[in-house]
Parts: structure tokens; C-alpha cells; sequence
């Protein structure tokens, strides 16, 4: 057997490895496709320095500010977390209540969000939608404790 002959069997055996490697890169490579296209929530729950700590949307899904869901509130007011837990409501004069019925604060039909001392503590931008305020306002209620 020649270098040449030894050569010609090496890459044999390689060539048998490149649909295999096509494979990992097209995998690599379509797995950053699928990040590229997906979309940010619009953030539009502000703390009262008016920086960004999440969003909540149409549908009713509250997000922190990466993107991660933490609750969502129902059309009728009920306000839950990421495991579907009741964890308070909103009324349609703008007071939210936590689970147990405390008062925890109010909203404004433009969407400031007020502690139940009347302080206010951020807003929400969600089209003038009380229901849609007050689930994300039971974000920043929580947090200003």
C-alpha cells in the first residue's frame, strides 16, 4: 500500500463523517434562526422612575422585563401567576385587591398605579383597559412592599 492508496482510505472514512457534520451545522445554525425570530413582549409596565420592569399584553399575560411570564389576568379581573394560582383581582373602579381581599392599590384609567397609601408607584401603558392595568399593576404593588 502506497502513502497515496493510505491517503484515499483516510478520506474514505472521512467523507462518511460529512452528512453528519452538515446535519450539526445546519442544527447550530437554524437553532439561531428560530432565536432571531422570536418576538420581545412591548414593555409597558413602569416603575415610577419610568424604567421598564415588564409588559403585559392584549390577551391578558403579564411578563418581567426579560420576557418571562409571570401571571396573567382574566377578562373578568382575576389576577394569577405563572402556576395559574389566584393570587388577586381588579375591579372596574380601579382598586386591586390581593387574594384575600386586601386593598393593595389603585389604578387610573391612564394608567398610573398608586399604593393604598394614594403614593404613586409606576405606570402602565395598556390603551386606557383598567383590567389590563390593574393585572400589571399587581406586579409593581407586589414588588413596592
Amino acid at each position: 500500500m502506497t502513502a497515496r492508496d493510505s491517503h484515499k482510505k483516510t478520506w474514505a472514512r472521512g467523507s462518511a463523517l460529512w452528512p453528519v457534520m452538515i446535519c450539526i451545522v445546519l442544527a447550530v445554525m437554524g437553532s439561531g434562526v428560530v432565536y432571531a425570530q422570536k418576538t420581545e413582549p412591548r414593555k409597558n409596565v413602569f416603575n415610577l422612575y419610568g424604567r421598564p420592569v415588564g409588559s403585559v399584553n392584549e390577551e391578558g399575560t403579564i411578563y418581567n422585563f426579560y420576557g418571562v411570564v409571570l401571571g396573567s389576568v382574566g377578562k373578568d379581573g382575576t389576577i394569577y401567576n405563572v402556576s395559574e394560582i389566584n393570587i388577586g383581582r381588579m375591579d372596574p373602579t380601579g382598586k386591586v385587591y390581593n387574594q384575600s381581599g386586601t386593598v393593595l392599590g389603585t389604578v387610573a384609567t391612564e394608567g398610573s398605579v398608586y399604593s393604598v397609601s394614594g403614593t404613586k408607584i409606576g405606570s402602565v401603558l395598556a390603551d386606557e383597559n383598567v383590567i389590563l392595568i390593574g393585572g400589571a399593576a399587581r406586579l409593581l404593588l407586589y414588588r413596592s412592599r
